[in-house]
């Protein structure tokens, strides 16, 4: 199961970025999350371009987190749950300003891949 180990070390690598590796419960003056969430925030019904650049990153972000998860059982069904999942906590983390959603999805993303690295 290799590619999950790889889904495994992209996931925590994805949450130390955000985080700024900042210890638990740390807090940076302001989090910002993700630009092009933002971006679909701000561009919504008005900025076509914008949204079309925004969905093709979040769908190749989604396809990428699939392909690494390729070996492991249900790969897509894994590779969008952790998608959602890091989304989701960079969400969090935003509208909170505090980091520690993302170090609580790391430990999610921890128990999803030791569960699709099971045998059946």
């Amino acid at each position: 199961m290799r590619e999950v180990e790889e889904v495994r070390v992209v996931a925590a690598r994805a949450v130390e970025l955000e985080a700024d590796e900042l210890p638990a419960g740390s807090s940076p003056a302001t989090v910002r999350g993700c630009a092009l969430h933002n971006v679909a925030v701000e561009a919504a019904g008005t900025m076509p371009e914008a949204t079309a650049l925004v969905e093709r990153h979040k769908k190749e972000f989604a396809a990428r987190v699939i392909e690494a998860a390729a070996e492991a059982r249900e790969p897509e069904i894994l590779g969008r749950q952790l998608a959602v999942l890091f989304e989701g906590a960079r969400a969090l983390a935003t509208s909170l300003n505090d980091t520690r959603p993302l170090q609580d999805a790391q430990a999610l993303a921890e128990t999803l891949l030791d569960r699709a690295a099971q045998p059946t």
